[in-house]
């Protein structure tokens, strides 16, 4: 959003503007996917959409063509940009070389430069340091678990430490996808995070408006136990028990995480744990119950 308020990119530019071999395809038609698509998960392109990649990835583009790997011409999407929601890490993986390209800049140091450093979050970034040590926790799977036994089957065994019962625990590893769940960093800089948001140290009001305000999508989420889910830029918009809130969650690898913004009560909370399976939504919605009885 930053870079959308310095004019350096457009919500609706193409992505094809900055990676020229990208195309799309909806229902035998050529579709124009914009970065808005991208960032509130409209676009059709999903993680499963692995013909994208060359399409995006100078690096793997070149490295097909070295060894005849064969490249699409074009992702056929299921369905029309913009209609529908749905989330997609890929997504945000093609939004990082978007920014690259358009500033010629590496996206982890913008990242570090324009929002962990103004926010002072000084034991973050998206590799262990030392400075994080005293904050370090470690990631545990559960045995008994359709998400454990998915993430232990494409993990590699050098990520993974010892057997405490049922409990899987795993050793510290870096996510080498930066823009989907690669920054590590503690409960303490999460609140730094969240009061720079609210502050206006992140964005100046104009753009948080912006941010907050465009138009949001449907999200394709039956199951979801939220009585209305949508996604905007980043952020799902959630109205649920007669409550509206902002909410980012996040699911990896011996970690779940979630964050809710209540702008009625001008409250925000992030909760972190080392748990795969932990019902995190449940948690949430206890604190704010808590909160708004006045328990806390």
């Amino acid at each position: 959003m930053q870079l959308v308020d310095e004019g350096v990119i457009a919500l609706d530019d193409p992505v094809q503007k900055y990676l020229p071999r990208f195309r799309a395809k909806y229902d035998d038609q050529n579709v124009t996917v914009t970065i808005l698509n991208l960032l509130n998960h409209s676009s059709g392109i999903s993680d499963r959409s692995s013909e994208v990649r060359p399409l995006t990835d100078d690096n793997y583009y070149a490295y097909a063509k070295a060894n005849d790997i064969e490249i699409v011409e074009y992702i056929e999407l299921p369905h029309m940009p913009g209609s529908e929601a749905k989330y997609s890490s890929a997504e945000y993986i093609i939004l990082s070389r978007i920014i690259e390209k358009a500033t010629g800049e590496d996206f982890g140091e913008l990242v570090i430069k324009r929002i962990v450093e103004p926010a002072k979050m000084t034991r973050s970034g998206f590799t262990y340091t030392d400075a994080m040590a005293e904050d370090q926790v470690y990631g545990t799977m559960k045995m008994f678990s359709i998400v454990g036994i998915a993430m232990r089957m494409f993990m590699d065994s050098a990520n993974k430490d010892h057997w405490d019962g049922t409990t899987q625990w795993l050793k510290q590893f870096d996510i080498g996808w930066l823009a989907a769940g690669g920054l590590v960093a503690p409960i303490h800089d999460m609140a730094l995070f969240l009061s720079a948001y609210h502050n206006h140290i992140l964005m100046n009001a104009k753009t948080k408006n912006l941010f907050l305000d465009t138009p949001t999508v449907k999200v394709d989420a039956w199951m979801a136990p939220q009585e209305d889910i949508r996604f905007g830029i980043g952020w799902y918009h959630i109205r649920d028990k007669g409550e509206f809130y902002y909410q980012h969650q996040g699911l990896g690898p011996g970690f779940r995480t979630i964050i809710r913004i209540y702008p009625k009560y001008n409250l925000s909370f992030v909760i972190l744990t080392s748990q795969t399976e932990t019902d995190i939504d449940s948690w949430a919605d206890r604190l704010i119950d808590d909160v708004k009885g006045g328990l806390i």
